[in-house]
């Protein structure tokens, strides 16, 4: 999984709460908690 995918997974779970695209992920707040899931996907393997 690239580092794209894994910003596209955090953003579908960001959806329920926020309306956000994969191509804004990167930007403001939310590339925070795109990091996050990208370190427990890191840990996961």
């Amino acid at each position: 999984m690239n580092g794209d995918a894994i910003y596209c997974v955090a953003v579908k779970r960001c959806r329920r709460s926020r309306k956000t695209r994969c191509q804004h992920v990167q930007e403001g707040g939310d590339v925070q908690m795109a990091q996050r899931m990208k370190v427990t996907y890191e840990l996961k393997e």
